[in-house]
């Protein structure tokens, strides 16, 4: 029983009196600042989430995450690959492309083009994934992969206009 919150999940509220629990501590709560973004026990440690109503707030880190921190990290990176394969085929169909950086990349080659973009991603994916018991965070990702659907919309409508079929077009990049 050391080291257990003789308390039921029911009475840890935040009106419950913790005066009691807190009298048997020798040298009163251990933790005086919230989990880092970049803790030793990081994907090894067993934080999953919050153990104390002062805990609550804008967000919080933990060390393993779940199933539904990982969804929209990977989202992002799918759609990007999306958007980077599309590009391709947009660009070897004869088309150009619309944001001056990734273009002067693509002058330098194409392999450079397709890494700036996946290290970018990777990076912002991990980022979120960090960040993902953050509702900033949360809002900015999901805000990310609307833009990124708008622009895998607008790639379609760029294909259509033109008369030329996506799938082709991605055939043919793959020859």
């Amino acid at each position: 029983m050391k080291g257990k919150n003789p308390l039921s999940s029911d009475q840890r509220t935040p009106y419950a009196d913790l005066t009691v629990y807190n009298k048997k501590r020798k040298a009163g709560d251990r933790r005086q600042r919230p989990t880092s973004l970049f803790s030793r026990y990081l994907f090894r440690g067993r934080r999953r989430g919050i153990r104390r109503v002062e805990e609550e707030g804008d967000g919080y880190y933990v060390d393993r995450f779940g199933l539904a921190d990982w969804i929209p990290p990977v989202a992002l990176l799918l759609v990007s690959v999306a958007d980077l394969l599309l590009t391709a085929a947009w660009l070897n169909a004869g088309g150009t492309e619309g944001n001056v950086i990734m273009a002067w990349l693509v002058g330098k080659g194409g392999v450079w083009f397709a890494l700036v973009k996946i290290v970018f991603t990777l990076f912002a994916a991990g980022f979120f994934l960090l960040h993902s018991r953050f509702r900033s965070a949360r809002f900015a990702l999901g805000s990310l992969i609307v833009l990124y659907g708008c622009l895998l919309a607008y790639h379609g409508y760029n294909f259509g206009r033109s008369g030329l079929d996506a799938a082709e077009a991605l055939v043919s990049l793959v020859r």
